[in-house]
């Protein structure tokens, strides 16, 4: 078992996983849950469990609200009344598409919140897709893309859209990241042309001296669009 928690904590490749685990060591099982929130190959899991006690209602609610690389969860026999909690945790995931939770009965607040976000990730998953084809100045959208740029969903919409193989459509993202980075205080509404390193005569253009522009851009990248906050 700890080879296994070991696995999921380190491997880069597994891309499906099926977890059905009908034992009642609960420790193990909050341990396996916290190496896949860590994880970040695995895009598509299924969750079979045969009790969900508190502790482990609350390490799922975590791998839903920080995992970065889930894209589709199905947790089988999921019980109603701990679904709040995992409805709550679903406000700060971005990546997530489909979650099932074998629920049957009636809509209530918890499956609305749900679906809620569920198609605000789908909507902000295509705007990310338009911003890595066609980068611009646009805020929004390009806070979108940050929060998306590493999502194995918008690599494989990307395909769909170019009809190029993975290797292109990375192409694309990298670009895109390189132009948020190139353009990061104008699309932020700091400044209205670019900042520039070294020295400039222009017009409109804030200077920054001695920095080159490789030191620039790695400040930048230790940054998003979201952490700048304009009066």
């Amino acid at each position: 078992m700890k080879q296994l928690i070991k696995v999921i904590d380190s491997n880069k490749f597994i891309k499906y996983l099926n977890f059905d685990y009908q034992g009642g060591q609960y420790t193990f099982i909050r341990d396996f849950l916290e190496a896949l929130k860590r994880n970040s190959s695995i895009t598509f899991c299924d969750i079979y469990l045969h009790e969900y006690t508190g502790k482990i209602v609350r390490a799922l609610a975590a791998l839903i609200s920080e995992n970065k690389a889930i894209t589709s969860l199905v947790i089988h026999h999921f019980p109603s009344y701990h679904m709040d909690t995992l409805s709550k945790a679903m406000h700060s995931n971005y990546t997530l598409t489909r979650l099932e939770l074998g629920y049957a009965g009636s809509p209530n607040k918890s499956t609305l919140r749900i679906g809620e976000v569920l198609r605000r990730n789908t909507s902000f998953l295509k705007l990310a897709a338009q911003f890595a084809l066609q980068p611009s100045v646009h805020k929004a959208k390009a806070e979108i893309f940050q929060k998306l740029a590493g999502s194995e969903n918008l690599i494989r919409l990307l395909m769909r859209l170019t009809r190029k193989d993975k290797n292109h459509v990375r192409e694309l993202v990298r670009r895109a990241k390189n132009y948020v980075a190139s353009n990061f205080f104008k699309i932020a509404g700091v400044v209205k042309e670019n900042v520039e390193c070294g020295k400039t005569d222009l017009l409109d253009v804030v200077q920054i001296d001695h920095l080159n522009e490789a030191c620039w851009l790695k400040l930048i990248s230790y940054m998003e669009i979201c952490d700048i906050f304009t009066m």
